[in-house]
C-alpha cells in the first residue's frame, strides 16, 4: 500500500509535507504524528488500505495528446521553422546585399571626390 495515494483519496484538498508527513523506512510507510496539521484524526491502517484501494479501482487519469497529435504537431512546428529558416536566410542575403550596395555607394562617393578636386571644384 502507498500512504501517500491513499491520503490523497481521504483528503484531496490537503498538501503533502504542509498539512501533513508520510515516513518511510523501505517498504515500511506510516504517518507521523509530531507531523500531522489537519483538523482530523489520523486514519487508521484499515481506513489507508480502504482509501488505497479506491485510489487503485479509479480510471486512468487521460494522458492527454495522443501520440499522432504530438506528430502532428511536431510536423507543424517543423513546417514553421522551414518557412522561418527560408525568411531567415533571404534577410541575411537581403543585409549581404545592402552592405554590398553601400559599399559600391561608398566607393562612388569618394572617386567624385577625387574627381572634384582635380578638377578644382572642390
Amino acid at each position: 500500500m502507498n500512504i501517500g495515494l491513499a491520503m490523497s483519496v481521504l483528503f484531496p484538498n490537503a498538501v503533502p509535507n504542509r498539512d501533513y508527513v508520510v515516513m518511510a523506512d523501505g517498504d515500511q510507510q506510516w504517518v507521523d504524528e509530531n507531523q500531522w496539521y489537519l483538523d482530523a484524526p489520523i486514519p487508521s491502517a484499515a481506513e489507508l488500505e480502504a482509501a488505497y484501494q479506491k485510489y487503485l479501482e479509479q480510471p486512468a487519469p487521460d494522458a492527454g495528446t495522443s501520440v499522432e497529435e504530438l506528430q502532428a504537431g511536431l510536423t507543424t512546428t517543423q513546417q514553421a521553422n522551414s518557412v522561418l529558416i527560408k525568411q531567415l536566410n533571404e534577410a541575411t542575403e537581403a543585409v549581404k546585399k545592402a552592405k554590398e550596395d553601400a559599399e559600391t555607394a561608398h566607393q562612388i562617393i569618394a572617386e567624385l571626390i577625387v574627381l572634384t578636386t582635380e578638377k578644382g571644384v572642390l
